[in-house]
């Protein structure tokens, strides 16, 4: 199992590993990642406690583009917004 350590004050992330400190300090919390966690990509967030998808203008300019071609100018902006998701996913994670 992986873990994210962060601070509770900041919610800031302190560390990410298979193995944390017992006992751990006061101002630490710890966030079950699961067993195959993959950080490769992503960046914490401290508003969710979770590690999302990191912008890289370069992929995002890239997917635009791609969903900018006439052939896929019929489809709708939601279908656009979530095939953009499901792109950006698929570049960094694989």
């Amino acid at each position: 199992m992986w873990y994210a350590v962060y601070d509770k004050s900041t919610n800031g992330l302190v560390s990410v590993g298979e193995v944390v400190a017992n006992p751990l300090a006061s101002h630490l919390a710890t966030k079950e990642l699961g067993e195959a966690f993959n950080q490769a990509g992503k960046v914490w967030d401290v508003v969710t406690l979770s590690f999302k998808i990191a912008n890289d203008p370069f992929v995002e300019s890239f997917v635009d583009k791609i969903l900018n071609l006439p052939e896929l100018a019929s489809l709708s902006l939601n279908i656009k917004t979530t095939l953009k998701g499901k792109l950006i996913k698929i570049l960094f994670e694989g």
